[in-house]
């Protein structure tokens, strides 16, 4: 949400020398989720799978489904939160050693589908039509950047 840029940019502004800091907004939002989760694991073995790393992909569309927080549509591959639409991003799974009774007794209820048939007409043309303007050889490195998402 925009409440993320206003504490983005003041602990930007805080680094020695900001425009050193490799991708700045990845390494804030590491910096607070390992801090959030230091704080509220209560000593709970724990695991933190990131967006970033490569070496162990998470789907993080599967995610925001599973937890409740998202819609996702399979056909145009769209996860839409109920209040910021499809301005959203998830930039890691936290993975507690601990009983499953300590969060509740069933998972969180799945959001409804978000979109009406208009909608989902709508964001299969422009999924289409981003796909066609593509280059498909090179599809994973102009969505992933430059290593793409290949294995090594």
């Amino acid at each position: 949400s925009t409440a993320l840029w206003p504490a983005f940019l003041r602990w930007l502004a805080a680094q020695p020398d900001p425009e050193s800091v490799t991708d700045p907004l990845d390494t804030y939002t590491a910096s607070v989720i390992s801090a959030a989760v230091a704080d509220l694991t209560g000593g709970a073995r724990h695991d933190i799978f990131w967006v970033t790393d490569s070496s162990r992909l998470v789907s993080m569309q599967r995610v925001a489904l599973v937890s409740g927080l998202c819609y996702h549509d399979a056909e145009t591959q769209l996860s839409i939160h109920p209040a910021f639409g499809a301005w959203v991003a998830f930039r890691a799974v936290v993975v507690l050693d601990a009983p499953a009774a300590r969060f509740g007794d069933s998972p969180p209820p799945l959001v409804r589908c978000l979109l009406t048939d208009a909608d989902k007409a709508s964001a299969r043309d422009a999924m289409a039509a981003a796909l066609r303007a593509s280059d498909e050889a090179n599809l994973c490195t102009q969505l992933h950047g430059a290593k793409g998402m290949e294995r090594e």
